[in-house]
């Protein structure tokens, strides 16, 4: 009996610190109207690029790094490489967990996942049966003051997709041309759409 009402309340404590915790981000998520953070993303711990992420509400995103620029107004997303000078332009997917769909990991992700708080304080998104997402887990460590401090993506391949994000400036106004995109002269567009 006794263990019976230990394991309850540990269970019930865990779950309460889970869904504590993800409505701290959902919270601080509907607060912001814009922000810009500092961007660090690797691949199975090898090649490495550092960068910045802008977000605007409802679905304004841009992502620049030294070599590539992505631009999403949560439509359409423009992905130019600057080496190769081509842009390819697609329709917006939001079902990737990344830095261009923060807003839907902390808001829609948790409704097609299991999510569970590990001992380290991160979130755990685990796809429920029957959901076809393009990922095995998603691993979410929120910052101190409710934000999305790194993001680990293991694909359907096992390969993790890690991206850290630092130095967060919210609500600093973020000009409407930050989500603009007019492809530079000479630059070889692929329309996808």
């Amino acid at each position: 009996m006794g263990k019976t009402l230990l394991a309850t309340i540990v269970v019930s404590a865990a779950l309460f610190a889970q869904s504590q915790t993800l409505e701290e981000l959902r919270e601080r998520f509907d607060e912001i109207e814009d922000f810009r953070v500092e961007v660090e993303q690797s691949y199975n711990g090898g090649s490495r690029a550092s960068g910045t992420f802008y977000f605007r509400k409802p679905n304004d995103a841009r992502l620049e790094f030294d070599d590539f620029t992505i631009v999403s107004d949560g439509e359409t997303t423009w992905n130019y490489n600057k080496r190769e000078n081509k842009v390819i332009v697609s329709d917006f997917v939001g079902d990737e967990p990344s830095a261009m769909t923060l807003p839907e990991v902390v808001n829609d992700l948790p409704a097609m996942c299991a999510v569970e708080e590990t001992a380290e304080g991160e979130l755990l998104f685990t796809p429920k049966a029957g959901e076809r997402l393009s990922f095995q887990t998603v691993t979410l460590r929120p910052t101190d003051d409710d934000l999305v401090g790194s993001l680990a993506v293991v694909d359907l391949n096992g390969g993790t997709l890690t991206m850290t994000m630092t130095n967060y400036r919210v609500d600093a106004g973020v000009a409407s041309s930050k989500f603009e995109f007019v492809a530079p002269e000479g630059a070889r567009v692929i329309d996808l759409r």
